[in-house]
């Protein structure tokens, strides 16, 4: 009985670690863990009911629930609306998981009845929010296999008002009164015993244990029975034979042959006695000899018969051992099949490795063009610079030569002096406003240029968001595959118990892997916002440098129509007042002109001022990339 027992007990352990990696797999999910915090029970109940929906039927579930420390139930997925109870008095799992803050399975009560619980604490951010756990119910379907396995009935018993009523069983027997003392005795006295019993018709020999739960409290029985009618009625039958042929060989014989009898019966008696001895010591390879006569031999001969019934029912036994370690057989197949799943893990690991080397070396590229383009930005800003300070001497030069103007306007009898001047100043101005045009030009270039590099900086970072989306997609199947682990772990039982360990520790940097994802999946977002400003702000300088230019080849034309009118004035004196007046005109014209180029060269200074500081922050964000896949490396 009692390797029935360990078999019970076997299943019992088995059920209550996979119930474990369940609810160390669902307290391992963040957005679980967010909404727990936040005590959003209707976010819980609309992510996790189909998933308890889906499972408990094929893993025999009947709790799925959250508790807030120590043992008070948030939600109840099995019964929603019923919540806010405190099981701290009778849930002892539940309330050593919240204090130790670890994974708890075993045998445990609960306003539900019995059940094979596992418990995993609940973190978010590192705090300790409370706890989940998955039940699988203490019913018929827990114990049938055993009986289809090994070929005896379970009964599990629980306590109910006076008496006592089944939790489970593999027969269809019921109830007998007459056991309730029985009963009543293993459960308060927390010891085995062991009783034959008359029940429906049959001699059963049954087996009581105490069922314990998680902190060792008997809080039901297990009853084994074995159905010995078959062979009592054989061993009954024998006696009775037996009996009536020593009855009727006394009467015939009589006092006369009483020595006769010692020899014939008493010495074969001894041996047979001897014999039986021997069984009792269990010893059933011998046989009782043809030595013997009259009813003895038969006596002899329905012993033998016995010791072949009692031989025949010890070889069962020994196949049901067997079969025990055939099943230790299938855990060691299912070990072999989580060494295969770690292996495909080590792959999606290196796998991870290859795509991180690669993202960093994007992110070097990234940091290289940021680098050339804000040395491109500084030769535009300096650029700009030289632009304004060539203005500001064109708008000088245009003051002078209007004062002049209108000094021939005043004195006629020095125009062709004044004429003289005005075409020297006329002349330089025209260079000035030829230079400012050659290096307008060339901010436009530049400004082109740097624009062409912007957009391949966008491009290179939305390279970058592809190959996080890869590695997210690898971390997420990374994930899955250590579930599977954890839960082919669970079901090996006790020898898988250090591989569940390694699982565990794979999720946890599959996790780590999503979340520097996540951090590098902004830096780059950032990165594209600001790419994208800048390309707008680089449209808006092209489009001021092409004003400027216009402007600028506006001004050159009208410098060169004052040479002209200057040279016109030196053969035309009579005429000076006029031309004087048109060309104080003009000249007012062309220091609008000229102021309209400082401001534009000035807002354009201000641009590559917010282009360098964007180019600055681009190259930061650069930096904190590499960072960030470093640390994923470490990882």
């Amino acid at each position: 009985m009692e390797q029935e027992l360990h078999q019970v007990e076997v299943v019992f352990a088995e059920k209550a670690q996979a119930a474990k990696a369940l609810a160390s797999w669902v307290a391992a999910d963040e957005d679980v863990a967010a909404a727990f915090a936040r005590r959003d029970r209707e976010a819980l109940q609309s992510r996790l009911l189909p998933v308890f929906d889906e499972l408990k039927g094929p893993l025999n579930l009947s709790q799925f629930q959250f508790h807030i420390p120590p043992a008070t139930s948030f939600l109840r997925l099995h019964k929603p609306e019923k919540h806010g109870d405190d099981l701290s008095k009778f849930r002892a799992t539940v309330v050593r998981a919240n204090e130790s803050k670890s994974a708890q399975a075993g045998l445990d009560g609960g306003t539900f009845g019995l059940g094979l619980r596992g418990v995993a604490p609940v973190f978010h951010q590192g705090d300790h929010v409370g706890s989940v756990e998955f039940g699988i119910a203490i019913n018929n379907d827990l114990i049938l296999p055993l009986k289809k396995q090994f070929g005896y009935d379970v009964s599990i018993l629980g306590p109910k008002g006076e008496g006592f009523d089944f939790i489970a069983k593999t027969h269809g027997m019921p109830m007998a009164p007459k056991m309730l003392p029985t009963l009543r005795k293993v459960y308060e006295s927390g010891s085995s015993f062991f009783k034959r019993v008359d029940k429906a018709g049959k001699q059963l020999y049954t087996a009581y244990f105490p069922l314990k739960d998680y902190t060792g409290k008997t809080i039901g029985v297990l009853a084994i029975p074995t159905d010995i009618s078959s062979s009592l009625t054989a061993m009954r039958n024998l006696l009775l034979a037996t009996v009536g042929v020593g009855l009727l060989a006394l009467l015939v014989s009589g006092l006369l042959i009483r020595m006769r009898v010692k020899g014939i019966v008493g010495q074969p008696l001894d041996r047979i006695l001897r014999f039986l001895d021997k069984i009792a010591g269990g010893d059933y390879s011998d046989r009782l000899g043809d030595g013997y006569c009259c009813e003895v031999a038969t006596l002899a001969d329905g012993i033998n018969s016995m010791t072949d019934a009692v031989d025949g029912a010890m070889k069962q036994a020994r196949q049901a051992e067997a079969l025990a370690v055939e099943e230790g057989h299938k855990v060691k197949q299912a070990l072999d099949e989580a060494e295969a799943q770690k292996s495909k893990v080590s792959e999606l690991l290196g796998t991870l490795k290859r795509v991180a080397g690669e993202a960093d070396g994007i992110a070097s590229q990234v940091s290289a063009a940021s680098e050339q383009l804000s040395t491109q930005v500084e030769q535009v800003n300096q650029g700009t610079t030289i632009q304004d300070d060539r203005t500001r001497e064109t708008a000088i030069a245009m003051e002078e030569m209007n004062a002049t103007v209108l000094e021939v306007a005043r004195n006629s009898s020095s125009a062709a002096e004044s004429a003289d001047a005005a075409k020297t100043q006329a002349t330089m101005g025209q260079k000035v406003v030829d230079q400012s045009v050659a290096a307008i030009m060339g901010i436009s270039e530049r400004a082109r240029g740097l624009k062409g590099e912007m957009s391949e900086l966008g491009q290179q970072a939305d390279g970058i968001s592809r190959v996080l989306d890869v590695i997210t997609d690898i971390a997420d199947q990374t994930n899955l595959l250590a579930l599977n682990a954890a839960i082919e772990a669970a079901r090996a039982g006790e020898a898988g118990r250090g591989f569940a360990v390694v699982a565990d520790e794979v999720r946890k940097l599959a996790e780590k892997t999503m979340s520097a994802t996540k951090e590098v999946d902004d830096a780059i977002s950032q990165i594209q916002q600001g790419a994208y400003r800048n390309i707008a702000s680089m449209d808006g300088a092209v489009t001021a440098v092409e004003e400027a230019t216009d402007l600028a080849n506006q001004s050159g034309e009208a410098l060169q129509q004052i040479v002209e009118l200057v040279v016109d004035a030196s053969d035309q004196v009579q005429s000076i007042a006029a031309a004087a007046e048109e060309q104080s005109a003009a000249s007012e014209e062309i220091n609008r002109a000229v102021d309209e180029i400082s401001r534009i060269t000035n807002e354009t200074s201000e641009g590559m001022d917010q282009s360098a500081q964007a180019v600055f922050n681009l190259a930061e964000l650069a930096k904190k990339l590499q960072r960030l896949i470093k640390e994923m490396h470490q990882a």
